[in-house]
């Protein structure tokens, strides 16, 4: 198996928990169809839970660090290695083995494993800054869709999430702006939508008011307002900031509480 730019992106997206349910299904269903990628994702699970982890970094999703593992991962000699380690679980682990393999053998081979584990974690574990977290997660595919048939609110609505999707942030905001004000209620999807087109275009204290807004209404969804906040906060690398809203969201497990934990070992 080649391990080339699609699939490294895809294995980016995997690792990092950034997939849609869909995404997820799909390339797990791939996984499981290929013993190449599931050892790849093996290396990468084993690395990752070392038992002394305030040692180490988590992994960054560095794209060029990913590349180069990977170009790793098909180098000759580490395939070539890599079939000696199944031909030696499989022997090793057979109820009837077909030779006796002494200590000596199996100490060579789980110490050129380790070695070649240790390889690619200082590969993937690099340092990474707080805008590179924010890059991870800025995919907005968790955005609820506003696509209604009906009425003419419904589909001024649908139009919204349109230009947001087209990359309008400016037409989307205008738009915003114009729904929230006549609507009667507190709109939280809209706001949303609000919120992260400012953001994109670097409106960063607008965003912010606009998540506040979502976060001390009354609706269902007013605890999503804090993860966006969070999000205004990587990017604009402030830290402090950034580290309390994600304690929040872990503390009273509000939206994306797995994902607000993740990042804060890594602002730890």
């Amino acid at each position: 198996m080649k391990i080339d730019d699609s699939l490294i992106e895809k294995l980016e997206r995997y690792l990092m928990d950034s997939m849609n349910l869909e995404e997820r299904t799909l390339f797990q269903k791939e996984i499981n169809n290929s013993e190449d990628l599931q050892e790849f994702i093996e290396i990468y699970n084993q690395i990752d839970n070392f038992e002394d982890d305030s040692k180490w970094n988590m992994y960054r999703g560095n794209n060029k660090k990913l590349k180069h593992a990977a170009s790793l991962f098909n180098n000759k000699e580490t395939l070539e290695f890599s079939q000696k380690l199944k031909d030696f679980k499989n022997n090793y682990s057979s109820k009837t083995p077909t030779k006796k393999l002494s200590w000596k053998n199996i100490a060579m081979y789980s110490s050129v494993a380790a070695s070649i584990l240790f390889m690619f974690y200082t590969v993937f574990f690099q340092t990474q800054s707080l805008n590179d977290i924010y890059k991870q997660h800025n995919t907005w595919n968790e955005l609820p869709s506003l696509s209604v048939k009906g009425e003419t609110t419904a589909n001024k609505k649908a139009k919204l999430e349109k230009l947001f999707l087209s990359k309008d942030y400016n037409a989307t905001i205008k738009l915003a702006k114009k729904l929230i004000a006549n609507s009667k209620n507190t709109e939280p999807n809209i706001l949303l939508y609000l919120g992260i087109s400012q953001m994109e275009i670097n409106k960063h204290k607008e965003a912010i008011k606009t998540f506040d807004v979502l976060i001390n209404s009354n609706t269902i969804d007013n605890h999503k307002g804090y993860w966006y906040k969070a999000m205004v906060y990587l990017k604009t690398d402030d830290k402090i900031n950034a580290k309390k809203v994600f304690q929040k969201i872990v503390a009273n497990d509000y939206f994306k509480k797995k994902q607000a934990s993740k990042i804060l070992k890594k602002l730890n």
